[in-house]
């Protein structure tokens, strides 16, 4: 996604376009909302949005130019921002993020808790060690 200069890459999508698309197919490819270097909204100011996808993932494509998409958001801003339908993608987004920031969790908590029994041993070995 080229939003004014700057490229932005998905952040997460559907696996089942990691094969060649033969015919249809539907999914989501869900890019950042916020830049990661200055915290601001990717489309705060932007006049469009282009979405430019490899000719490579086609073989109707092989051999052509990338397929490039383009957005004027001058014309579409108060269109972007609202509905059910945004607010329905927004909460899919946030669910799986927030199932990535739980398995991350998890995953810290375990190592944590080993630390703290290995920690734990050693101190009652050096108690032990100390008292004889």
């Amino acid at each position: 996604m080229m939003v004014g200069k700057k490229k932005y890459q998905p952040i997460d999508y559907e696996k089942r376009f990691n094969f060649k698309i033969i015919g249809q197919r539907d999914g989501m490819v869900f890019f950042p909302r916020y830049d990661p270097k200055t915290g601001k909204e990717v489309l705060e100011g932007a006049k469009d949005v282009r979405i430019i996808f490899d000719s490579s993932i086609s073989h109707a494509l092989d051999g052509r130019n990338d397929v490039i998409y383009v957005w004027d958001l001058s014309r579409d801003r108060g269109k972007i921002a609202g509905g059910k339908a945004t607010d329905r993608l927004e909460t899919d987004r946030l669910i799986k993020r927030s199932d990535k920031i739980k398995a991350e969790r998890d995953a810290l908590q375990k190592q944590i808790d080993a630390l703290n029994k290995e920690y734990n041993e050693v101190n009652s070995r050096i108690d032990e060690l100390q008292s004889n």
